[in-house]
């Protein structure tokens, strides 16, 4: 049987999930096994998800997914770098067939084009000696003009083409078997339209963009917010100091004394994003640090391969692709205990981030994977 692997975070899911699923299965047949490894509590852009992990699941496997993992937290939270080699390597440690990711350009070629100019030793000396020279430029708007000077055009700036070169990157460097395939990315739906319109309570316009199912979810469940827990989070800057934060991932220097000089000065989480930003530090940059510092988020953490998942929910095509590997999937509370060392600190590091969530969400638990 086929597999197909999908990194993703359905935040939530949408029409245009469900088509690159039937998009894959025109593709490759209509047996093949379709494995999501969805970010579990926490997403890329720094944020809580808008729903657990497991109301999530639901929305998937109706939608047409076989099986459905989780993207543990750090990684989940990561910059794309990190969060494609997270998912590469577990999906490569599953003996998964494929990897299938959308684009905007749908073009492979370029894709790993881009991936062979940013590995050329002359642009990552010419990279390094502009951000030494210009320390106050943001880091994305050197790289462009450094890539513009040496190869006469843009790399890719639209986020699921910069995703894509991210998994072809981590392809490359885990050496993974896994086989790329893009697929272009259409129609006007979108998880970031699908999210407003959810906590806007504009059911007319989530109706266009999400699957019924999808819909039903997210008209009767409580959105979930890290604005809800804001005061804690403030409480936490204001208590902190700069040098409680040495050891924390992707921290720009810097940045760890604007989010505790301002906490000390703001009334909300808004306002101190919005403080704290700078032309250097983009907003989804300062909540990834944010929530970093906050959750404890060491650089020794990011540098590990993931050595677990965990079950959301299967079909019994699902079940078949869980049955033949051999990488751990946590299906049970408490299941890490019979795993090594190694194993049990990164699941009870995620356990501690989803008892963060836990504060801000109001649904009921959903503890069993969801199996339709």
């Amino acid at each position: 049987m086929k597999t197909v692997g999908i990194i993703t975070e359905y935040n939530p899911f949408h029409n245009g999930h469900r088509r690159q699923i039937e998009a894959v299965r025109r593709l490759l047949g209509e047996d093949v096994a379709v494995v999501s490894l969805m970010s579990g509590n926490f997403v890329q852009r720094g944020d809580f998800a808008l729903l657990p992990k497991e109301y999530r699941a639901m929305m998937a496997i109706r939608g047409g997914v076989d099986l459905l993992l989780e993207l543990p937290y750090p990684y989940s939270g990561a910059c794309a770098e990190v969060f494609a080699r997270a998912g590469v390597s577990i999906l490569s440690d599953m003996g998964i067939d494929y990897l299938v990711f959308g684009s905007e350009s749908g073009d492979i070629s370029y894709l790993e084009n881009t991936v062979k100019n940013l590995a050329e030793p002359i642009f990552e000396k010419k990279l390094a000696e502009r951000a030494q020279a210009e320390p106050s430029r943001a880091y994305a708007s050197l790289r462009d003009e450094v890539y513009e000077d040496l190869f006469g055009c843009l790399p890719p700036r639209k986020p699921n083409d910069i995703l894509g070169v991210a998994y072809l990157s981590a392809i490359q460097m885990l050496n993974s078997k896994l086989e790329p395939i893009v697929i272009k990315r259409e129609g006007f739906e979108s998880a970031t339209a699908s999210r407003a319109a959810s906590f806007a309570a504009d059911a007319g316009t989530l109706s266009t963009l999400v699957p019924q199912d999808s819909f039903d979810l997210l008209q009767n469940s409580r959105l979930v917010s890290m604005q809800t827990i804001e005061k804690a989070i403030l409480a936490f800057f204001r208590l902190s100091n700069a040098a409680d934060f040495q050891s924390i991932a992707d921290l720009p220097d810097g940045l760890s004394q604007r989010l505790i000089t301002f906490a000390k000065k703001c009334g909300s989480l808004e306002e101190l994003l919005e403080a704290a930003s700078t032309k250097v530090y983009t907003n989804a940059r300062i909540r990834r640090s944010l929530l970093s510092c906050f959750l404890g988020v060491t650089k020794e953490m990011l540098d590990e391969r993931p050595a677990f998942t965990r079950l959301l929910g299967a079909t019994d095509r699902g079940r078949a692709v869980l049955n033949a590997t051999d990488f751990p999937v946590l299906t049970r509370q408490g299941q890490y205990r019979t795993l090594d060392e190694g194993v049990k600190k990164q699941v009870l590091f995620a356990e501690r981030a989803d008892n963060i969530y836990a504060l801000a969400d109001e649904n009921a638990p959903v503890n069993k994977p969801f199996v339709v």
